[in-house]
């Protein structure tokens, strides 16, 4: 299970035009991939928290995006940065968040901390 704050940690799959490349976040895209502008797919697969309590629930949270996001959990549009997603998450999940940044004189990509957050209901 992952612990209540705990960032998720994890090296995010980004996909630009035809590209996989394996990016560690927090970070703007620009590191990885200069002048590239659009859309990018940051993809993250993680399994269900375990022992939750019946009072427990997780939430999504995206902390900060350059740019405008687009966050689907599972094929499902998550309506908000910050979000309860206990209802939505499966025994395996597909995290795919879509950040668009059409401006070159701007940061673009995940800059905050992308984690889930187990909380009392």
């Amino acid at each position: 299970m992952l612990p209540a704050g705990e960032p998720l940690g994890f090296a995010e799959h980004v996909s630009a035009v035809r590209e996989t490349i394996t990016q560690q976040l927090p970070a703007a895209w620009d590191a990885v991939l200069p002048g590239v502008r659009g859309t990018v797919r940051y993809t993250r697969r993680f399994g269900r928290p375990t022992n939750l309590e019946a009072h427990e629930r997780v939430w999504l949270v995206v902390e900060d995006v350059a740019g405008s996001a687009t966050i689907e959990l599972n094929g499902e549009k998550v309506p908000d940065t910050f979000y309860d997603v206990t209802d939505r998450l499966r025994e395996r999940n597909l995290l795919q968040i879509d950040v668009t940044q059409p401006d070159p004189a701007q940061p673009a990509g995940l800059v905050g901390e992308v984690r889930l957050e187990i909380r009392y209901a």
